[in-house]
């Protein structure tokens, strides 16, 4: 019994919608699927031009696949394979940023690896980065008394745990030195009302070395040079 051109067009619709069907159902997705990764360091501190080296390593990508490396400031980018194991590991001059002032500021390292076998691979850590710096609130006076106030320090990028010292100079020679704090957490901050100068001044101006050792030695590092005096630090 034949069928009307109607039904004939309805059959043939038929037809096709099944094997659109089967083929759907014969490809996988494509999946995101996670990696680890993991960096040396917990705070990277820039000292002047120095920047210190970051390891990235990570695990859980195809063997032999090439995986991007790369941070959320735009300045660390690097590309490596997997090994026969699905580990990778990078080394290269840690990322930076610029800051206005004393502090920290948070990064997220990212791991990327578009597979050959339809899947993306994804493995993030974080870190914090800063820099060797210190700032001291500006405070109007009269005369040399207005280097003895009291006012506002802040530092970043100082040994985590040890105390910061400041060394007074005058003509290259220590004249005074001034203990502030101890440095806190990976990125060595410290927050702290002291004098701009601890003693009684006799000039406008001081050079000032400021470091983690109580003896004052221009051989110590890291350390940041400066000057404090009646207008700006």
């Amino acid at each position: 019994m034949s069928m009307s051109d109607k039904g004939k067009r309805t059959a043939a619709a038929a037809v096709v919608a099944a094997g659109a069907s089967l083929g759907l159902a014969g490809t996988a997705a494509a999946a995101t699927l996670p990696a680890t990764l993991s960096v040396n360091q917990a705070c990277y501190v820039k000292v002047g031009k120095k920047v210190p080296t970051m390891v990235v390593t990570g695990s859980g990508f195809p063997a032999g696949d090439s995986v991007s490396v790369s941070d959320s400031t735009g300045t660390f980018i690097e590309n490596t394979t997997a090994d026969g194991n699905g580990d990778i590991s990078v080394s290269a001059p840690a990322p930076y940023t610029f800051f206005l002032k004393p502090g920290e500021k948070h990064d997220t390292i990212t791991a990327t690896d578009f597979s050959l076998n339809g899947n993306e691979y994804v493995g993030s850590a974080t870190t914090l980065l800063s820099e060797m710096d210190a700032a001291a609130k500006t405070r109007r006076g009269r005369g040399l008394s207005a280097l003895t106030f009291r006012t506002r320090w802040s530092f970043s990028g100082f040994p985590e745990g040890r105390e910061i010292w400041g060394h007074y100079l005058y003509r290259g020679k220590v004249v005074v030195r001034q203990k502030f704090g101890r440095a806190q957490g990976p990125c060595g901050l410290l927050t702290v009302r002291k004098r701009m100068y601890p003693a009684r001044p006799h000039h406008r101006v001081y050079g000032i070395q400021l470091d983690a050792r109580r003896r004052y030695s221009k051989h110590t590092s890291p350390r940041l040079v400066s000057k404090v005096g009646l207008q700006t630090f």
